[in-house]
């Protein structure tokens, strides 16, 4: 009987290394280094426990990434210094260090910075004005959910990822080109990544109120992009909620009257950055308020 077990453990055994392309139990593969100089946005996690040194699900092994291109990096470094360019495109150069791992079966990768230097890299109102004009060319199909509760798929585009991680200052830009109906879309959804307090209004002004039998497929289509956006820079619960379970769309028939009563009440106070958690079970994270993990795909 205890060679017939062991014989069903190896055939176990060999079934993993199949699937996973390795013997991973208890084995450990020695982590990349690199010198790295890169460009990109310094991401900050909702739940900071470095100071805090709490441990709950949320926690990262830093409290700080760069999101530069598809790809997303832990930092580790002067906190101060990481605190004074969040939300900024900065130029980062330091040790990169690239760890596989497997997790639940699937191949993930691990990549960390740490810092040793930290400089602002603004990019320049004509090269941000370029990549609106890319918009134009580059199509995007809109956001997509594929199951109960909501786990969304933007399918950002290549110029919309680089507009979403130039940092703020490409606010004024988009908002300017704000009522060009061609890419009118993608412009608020931006708004809803990059935005702050100013952006919220001109959002809840594109709405419209009406039943999806009255109203057109374009005016459904930005209702959704729009309730994305100001859910994710008011961190409200205006249409969706926090908890788990099934979600149910509030407002579904009157989302600009809902928002703007949401915003008549608050808007002498509210500012975007301050409070709020933007960990929503039925509600994705995008642009720079990604939840990074500790992992990524690589």
């Amino acid at each position: 009987m205890a060679s017939r077990d062991f014989s069903a453990s190896l055939l176990f055994m060999r079934a993993l290394v199949v699937m996973t392309g390795c013997f991973c139990v208890g084995q450990t593969v020695a982590p990349q280094k690199a010198e790295v100089n890169l460009t990109g946005i310094v991401l900050s996690a909702d739940h900071r426990c470095t100071k805090t040194h709490a441990e709950d699900t949320f926690c990262r092994n830093s409290d700080w990434a760069l999101a530069s291109g598809r790809k997303t990096y832990l930092l580790y470094g002067d906190i101060p210094t990481l605190e004074r360019f969040e939300r900024k495109h900065v130029n980062v150069s330091g040790l990169l260090e690239e760890e596989p791992i497997v997790e639940y079966g699937t191949r993930m990768i691990r990549r960390k910075i740490t810092v040793r230097s930290m400089e602002s890299s603004e990019l320049r109102e004509e090269a941000i004005e370029g990549l609106v004009a890319q918009l134009k060319i580059v199509p995007w199909r809109g956001p997509e959910n594929h199951c109960t509760p909501k786990c969304w798929d933007f399918a950002f585009t290549d110029p919309m990822i680089e507009i979403l991680q130039s940092g703020r200052g490409a606010q004024g830009i988009l908002l300017a080109n704000l009522k060009n109906q061609s890419i009118q879309d993608q412009i608020v959804m931006l708004l809803g990544g990059l935005g702050d307090e100013e952006s919220i209004w001109p959002i809840i002004e594109l709405l419209t109120d009406g039943s999806e039998p009255t109203i057109g497929p374009q005016a459904k289509r930005l209702n959704l992009i729009g309730n994305l956006a100001l859910t994710n820079l008011t961190v409200s619960e205006v249409i969706w909620h926090h908890g788990g379970g099934i979600s149910f769309e509030n407002c579904q028939d009157m989302p600009r009257s809902c928002w703007s009563k949401w915003w008549f009440d608050r808007k002498k106070s509210f500012k975007v950055d301050v409070g709020g958690d933007r960990v929503y079970t039925n509600y994705p994270n995008y642009g720079i308020y990604a939840q990074f993990g500790n992992t990524s795909v690589p």
